[in-house]
């Protein structure tokens, strides 16, 4: 591929938190519109020698963004734009950035009322089949081999959760950062591979949604993100 020089991307010259710094210039890249999703990016060497950085410090950029889902990488082929689950918000907003505390901890927030709001909405208007959906991904979750298997079931609960509520623009902006939800559950369990105490804030959920109890429920809600947050914040000052 002929090298050229995409908007958004420019020479790096501080030496400080480079990492970080590449990758966001390959998300105002990625965003600008220069590469549709599904076309292959300009290769490794290209990038590299556009951005002035090493191959290396490019290599560690991309894999954040890889874990969120923004970018599917082929060994042996290249690197390509993946195409957004959902547009029902901008794609900035879809794929966050998990790549600075400060906005990853605003992600959250913005997680913990929204998830508190939908859980109680569930637990007004959940339908029997809805109720039994997220039991399936409690029983997965409760016999989980790996944190893996844990974290998809975990995460798959509080879309079930989303849907039960019947509001398609809160269970819109929960969907739209699926992606980096799924990173912080993973970031988290993975730090701790003991998930019994979240599968019993899981549990909490679920039964106040199944008694129809929309404050126990958003409650319940409320505190196992709270408490999710507080060992995502450790997880990242260990990072730091």
């Amino acid at each position: 591929m002929a090298q050229h020089n995409p908007a958004g991307l420019g020479r790096i010259d501080r030496p400080e938190s480079m990492v970080t710094e590449i990758a966001k210039r390959l998300v105002d890249y990625l965003l600008s519109g220069a590469v549709k999703p599904g076309q292959r990016l300009p290769s490794e060497r290209a990038l590299a020698e556009l951005l002035g950085v090493g191959r290396s410090s490019l290599r560690d950029a991309v894999k954040p963004l890889q874990l969120m889902g923004l970018l599917d990488v082929r060994v042996g082929d290249g690197m390509y734009l993946k195409k957004a689950d959902s547009d029902f918000l901008p794609q900035v907003i879809e794929w966050g950035l998990l790549l600075k505390a400060t906005r990853t901890l605003e992600m959250v927030e913005t997680r913990l009322y929204v998830e508190a709001a939908l859980a109680t909405m569930a637990a007004e208007r959940r339908s029997d089949d809805e109720l039994a959906a997220m039991e399936r991904e409690l029983a997965i979750m409760k016999t989980a081999p790996d944190w893996t298997s844990f974290t998809a079931a975990d995460t798959a609960f509080h879309l079930a959760v989303a849907a039960a509520a019947h509001n398609q623009v809160l269970a819109g902006i929960l969907s739209s950062i699926r992606s980096l939800v799924e990173v912080w559950i993973g970031r988290v369990v993975a730090a701790d591979p003991d998930t019994s105490a979240l599968y019993e804030e899981h549990r909490k959920i679920f039964d106040a949604v199944r008694l129809k109890n929309p404050g126990a429920a958003g409650a319940a809600m409320h505190d196992h993100i709270q408490r999710v947050t507080e060992l995502l914040k450790q997880t990242l000052a260990a990072a730091d």
